[in-house]
């Protein structure tokens, strides 16, 4: 896939990895609209980035969803990119916290890991379908192969995710073949969204690298930095890489 003159929407980049892959599309001469809930981050992100949109919005909220997708083809002048990036990670244990609780966050990891990205690419298809060459990349995480204790739901939504993925590819194939469905599988990545979980973390830089690299390459699993070793771990020996993640 050429990056010169795609036409990208980014989700989550305010900060971490959608922010390095706004800064690198940008660079390598795509045109990017960012999205996030913290405006300030979205105004530090344009002056840092010359040329870069952004939109706010709450990928939480269903009606944000369709005012995202016309903001992206508004702006942009079309649509041939869109990377579900925007994740939460809430970890907890469904046995020791309160019932109402538990509720209201399953509602807000699934909102945002998993529902926000399919209905935005629902959305955002029949734009996708104009452009010559295009495609959806969802960012997963090796959590939706083996998931750790403390995160069943954000394990579970991304599973969901992955799975989502590949069944769009299969769509695609018949029904809009310009379109790519790439599953990007990430690694634990030094992010906001890390900080104070875990060690050995890779750059957000490193992340976004890998990723626009494999999407150069056209491949439709990406899988990044310690995620290519974890998965061949996973496919030899699964329990041992089921209990690598779980106290994770």
């Amino acid at each position: 896939m050429e990056l010169q003159g795609l036409k990208a929407l980014v989700t989550g980049g305010g900060s971490g990895v959608g922010l390095e892959l706004a800064r690198q599309l940008v660079g390598a001469g795509s045109e990017v609209l960012i999205v996030g809930r913290d405006e300030e981050r979205l105004d530090a992100a344009a002056a840092k980035i010359p040329g870069l949109r952004t939109f706010a919005a709450d990928l939480a909220r269903a009606e944000d969803l369709p005012r995202i997708i016309d903001a992206a083809v508004t702006q942009l002048g079309g649509l041939s990119l869109l990377v579900n990036n925007a994740g939460i990670q809430l970890n907890y244990h469904l046995t020791t916290r309160p019932a109402p609780e538990v509720l209201t966050d399953v509602d807000l990891e699934l909102d945002i890991d998993l529902i926000a990205p399919i209905k935005l690419t629902a959305l955002a298809l029949p734009h996708l379908t104009n452009a010559q060459h295009a495609a959806v990349v969802n960012i997963t995480s090796g959590l939706a192969i083996s998931p750790k204790r403390s995160a069943a739901v954000y394990g579970a939504a991304k599973a969901g995710l992955r799975t989502f993925t590949k069944g769009l590819r299969y769509q695609l194939a018949v029904d809009a073949p310009t379109i790519s469905a790439v599953d990007v599988v990430l690694p634990l990545v030094d992010t906001p969204m890390t900080a104070g979980r875990g060690a050995g973390k890779i750059s957000a830089e490193q992340a976004a690298r890998e990723i626009l690299a494999g999407l150069r390459a056209d491949r439709s699993e990406i899988h990044v930095g310690k995620a290519k070793a974890f998965m061949l771990l996973h496919r030899l020996a699964p329990r041992r890489a089921d209990a690598l993640l779980a106290d994770g």
